[in-house]
């Protein structure tokens, strides 16, 4: 049992290094956006909308807090940070707070300018919303001490707020593929969150009937 915890742990850090490595790159194209550069990338055609209200506040918004979430969210969920009561409910709190207030709005409101037509906007809606119910199933189900439960929602979450890199890596995937158009950025925002979803409750329903 020792020998495999000294084991886990590297492999927690080197997954923990993975998610925020890439975390710091979408954190550091969102400082990008203080100077848009409208010629390619995700603001590639979206001059005008600089124009209006909602789509810079909603981009800002969600650049400056989402990076945040992702790193608080996998410190807590790779690392047993609950071994440290005050500390887990700190940033636990802290999380929740800035994903529901902050990075589930702005996720709405960046799904109404998404690519994909209106496919692409239902995919990136329904997901900003699944994400604030995965949340604060997490947060009530630690309220009733169901810490099984309560790991579950939160594994969920992490995977959700991940699949922004996911998302990025199989658009880069497909433009190697030659697949590209709505019909690729759609696929790429389904794979990039629905499949990890659907295993994670796999595994907890087939924990369950143990």
């Amino acid at each position: 049992m020792k020998n495999s915890v000294t084991w886990l742990w590297p492999v927690k850090l080197l997954f923990f290094l993975f998610l925020n490595s890439f975390n710091v790159f979408i954190a550091l194209v969102g400082i990008s956006y203080l100077h848009p550069d409208f010629d390619k990338g995700y603001l590639l055609g979206k001059e005008g909308l600089f124009d209006s209200y909602w789509f810079p506040v909603g981009l800002a918004v969600h650049a400056a807090s989402a990076p945040i979430v992702l790193l608080l969210i996998s410190l807590l969920v790779i690392f047993r940070v609950e071994r440290k009561p005050k500390i887990h409910r700190l940033l636990g709190k802290t999380s929740l707070i800035v994903l529901l207030a902050l990075v589930v709005p702005s996720g709405w409101i960046l799904s109404y300018y998404a690519f994909g037509g209106i496919l692409g906007k239902l995919i990136f809606f329904l997901l900003a919303g699944y994400t604030g119910f995965a949340a604060l199933q997490g947060y009530f189900a630690i309220r009733k001490q169901d810490v099984l439960t309560h790991k579950h929602w939160m594994r969920e979450v992490l995977a959700l707020l991940a699949s922004a890199i996911l998302l990025r890596l199989l658009l880069v995937l497909f433009h190697e593929l030659d697949f590209m158009g709505n019909s690729a950025y759609n696929t790429a925002a389904v794979l990039s969150w629905i499949p990890s979803i659907l295993i994670l409750k796999g595994i907890r329903k087939t924990a369950n009937s143990k």
